[in-house]
């Protein structure tokens, strides 16, 4: 799948990852964090699939520095939020599919 983070409009490149890993039969879903230790400064959106029972995550991510912005930007690619689950990392706001 395609590795190019910010680079790109944010929106394209969700929908972008979401064509391609659909193409590969996998279920791509975007994890949404609240200032991950690893970029601090911002809500990151990181990108994990599932196929075939397995997931992981992947080199995709996008940033905003509100979570509003990066939650318009999930919605204006197709997406759909999950509420995130009382067992999450405490980092995590929720999940988009």
């Amino acid at each position: 799948m395609s590795e190019q983070h910010q680079n790109d409009d944010p929106i394209i490149y969700v929908m972008t990852i979401q064509q391609e890993a659909v193409a590969q039969g996998m279920l791509p879903m975007w994890t949404v964090y609240d200032h991950p230790t690893d970029i601090p400064d911002k809500f990151v959106a990181r990108c994990h699939v599932v196929m075939k029972g397995e997931s992981g995550p992947t080199n995709n991510w996008i940033t905003a520095s509100t979570l509003t912005s990066l939650r318009m930007m999930l919605r204006m690619a197709g997406l759909t939020c999950l509420r995130r689950s009382p067992q999450d990392d405490a980092k995590i706001v929720e999940t988009w599919l």
